[in-house]
C-alpha cells in the first residue's frame, strides 16, 4: 500500500515540506513546490471546500468518505491531469501554523512523515521564518499508542540533537474513563506508560465514580501524578515544567517516583482486580529494591535481553541505581523495547542508597523478574570475578 502525500502550509498557505509520495502523487519535486500556493495542487483550491463539506463532516468519516466518492477533491497534477484526492483532517497546530497530516493516527502510520514535520519546524525556527519556541507538544489521537512516537524521537538523530524527550501527559475521561479501560487496551497502556495522568470532566462526573477511576489508575501506574481538571486549564508547569531529562528538574523527578512508588506498595495497592475481564487486570506495577551495588554491565546486558524477550509487555520500567561507591547514581527510564540514554544524578535525591526499580508489566509475574536478575546476576558476577 502506497504512503500518504504529506504537504506542509504556512499560514499564508505556501508550501514548506512536501513528502516524496506527494512527488510521486503529483509529479513535482519538493523544490519545485516550496513556497509556491496550495491551490496550485488542487483544482479551485481547498479554502471554499472546507467550509461547504469538510468542516461538517470532520466528526464521520462515511460521510467523509462519500465526499471522496462524488470526486468533490479534486487534485491537479504537473502535467495537467487531474484525480480524486482525500484530504486530511488531522493535523499539527503552532502558533497558527499547520502541517497537514495524514487522517487518522499520528503515532501509528506517519512516523516518517513526523519525523519529517519536527525537523521542518526546527529548520524554520532557525531561519527566523517561526517565533522562537522552547517546547514542542506532539498531541495524537485517542486511542494512539505513544511509544512510536517516543521511537521516532529517540532513534532519529537530527531530531535527538536538537530536541529531547518530555513528559507523556495521559487524558483520562472521567465520565468514560472506566469503560475505556473495560473495552480498550489501548487507554490501559496509555495510562501505564503516562508520566503525567490528567483526569478531565470531574466537574460532571459523579464523585464516586471519580474516585474508583483514580484508585484504578493509581494500580496501573502510581508513580504518574493525577491531576485533576473540572473545565478549566490545568498550569502549565504541573504537566511539563518537570521531567526526568531536564538537567534541573532531573533529580526532584526521580525522587518522586520513588516516593510514589514506596507509597503505593507501602498501602498494598498493587493488588488483585478482581475482574479478571478488563485489561487492566492483566497489570501489575511493582518495585524491585536491591541493597548492594549493581553491577552496571551485568544489569545492562539482564535488561536487554528481558526487553528482547519480553519487551512488548514491559510497559515501564523506571527507577534508580546504585553502581559503586563513589559513583553517581544512575536513572533508568524505558517505555517497552525504548530505554533511553541512562541519566547520571549529581547526588542521590534521597538518604536510601538502595537501587530501586519500577516495573509496570503486562502478563509477567513478578516473581519471574526478579528470579531471572537474581540468578543472571550471580551468574555473570560469578564469571567476571572468576575471569
Amino acid at each position: 500500500m502506497a504512503a500518504d502525500a504529506i504537504i506542509a502550509v504556512d499560514v499564508r498557505k505556501s508550501i514548506i515540506f512536501f513528502n516524496r509520495s506527494a512527488e510521486a502523487a503529483f509529479g513535482y519535486s519538493a523544490e519545485e513546490v516550496r513556497a509556491k500556493p496550495l491551490k496550485l495542487l488542487f483544482r479551485g483550491g481547498l479554502a471554499g471546500f472546507h467550509q461547504r463539506r469538510i468542516a461538517p463532516l470532520e466528526a464521520s468519516a462515511e460521510k467523509a468518505g462519500a465526499a471522496l466518492e462524488r470526486r468533490e477533491i479534486v487534485g491537479r497534477r504537473k502535467d495537467g491531469s487531474e484525480f480524486p484526492a482525500k484530504v486530511s483532517l488531522s493535523k499539527i497546530e503552532f502558533d497558527g501554523e499547520t502541517v497537514l497530516m495524514r487522517s487518522g493516527c499520528v503515532c501509528c502510520t506517519i512516523r516518517e512523515d513526523l519525523a519529517g514535520a519536527i525537523r521542518s519546524l526546527h529548520e524554520r525556527r532557525e531561519a527566523g521564518t517561526l517565533p522562537p519556541f522552547r517546547r514542542l507538544i506532539i498531541e495524537t489521537t485517542g486511542l494512539a499508542d505513544p511509544t512510536p512516537v517516543l521511537a521516532t524521537i529517540m532513534n532519529d538523530v537530527v531530531i535527538r540533537h536538537h530536541f529531547r524527550l518530555g513528559n507523556v501527559i495521559t487524558t483520562v475521561d472521567a465520565v468514560n474513563g472506566e469503560a475505556h479501560l473495560d473495552r480498550q487496551p489501548e487507554s490501559v497502556k496509555q495510562a501505564a506508560v503516562g508520566d503525567r495522568l490528567l483526569i478531565t470532566k470531574v466537574d460532571i462526573a459523579d464523585p464516586t465514580a471519580v474516585a474508583r477511576l483514580e484508585a484504578r489508575l493509581a494500580g496501573l501506574n502510581p508513580a504518574a501524578p493525577r491531576l485533576r481538571s473540572a473545565n478549566a486549564a490545568v498550569p502549565l508547569a504541573l504537566l511539563v515544567g518537570e521531567d526526568a531529562f531536564d538537567p534541573a528538574s532531573k533529580t526532584a523527578e526521580v525522587r518522586r517516583w520513588l516516593a510514589a512508588e514506596a507509597c503505593h506498595d507501602h498501602l498494598g495497592q498493587a493488588h488483585d482486580h478482581g475482574d479478571h475481564g478488563r485489561h487492566d487486570a492483566r497489570i501489575q506495577a511493582f518495585t524491585m529494591i536491591f541493597d548492594g551495588a549493581v553491577d552496571w554491565t551485568v544489569f545492562g546486558i539482564w535488561l536487554t535481553m528481558l526487553l528482547h524477550a519480553h519487551g512488548a509487555d514491559v510497559l515501564r520500567v523506571k527507577g534508580i541505581l546504585n553502581v559503586g561507591e563513589g559513583v553517581p547514581p544512575v536513572v533508568i527510564n524505558g517505555v517497552q523495547h525504548l530505554v533511553h540514554p541512562p541519566l547520571h544524578l549529581d547526588r542521590w535525591p534521597d538518604e536510601d542508597r538502595r537501587s530501586r526499580l519500577v516495573f509496570i508489566v503486562r502478563d509477567i509475574e513478578r516473581q519471574a523478574i526478579e528470579n531471572s536478575f537474581a540468578t543472571f546476576h550471580r551468574a555473570l558476577a560469578a564469571q567476571t570475578a572468576a575471569a
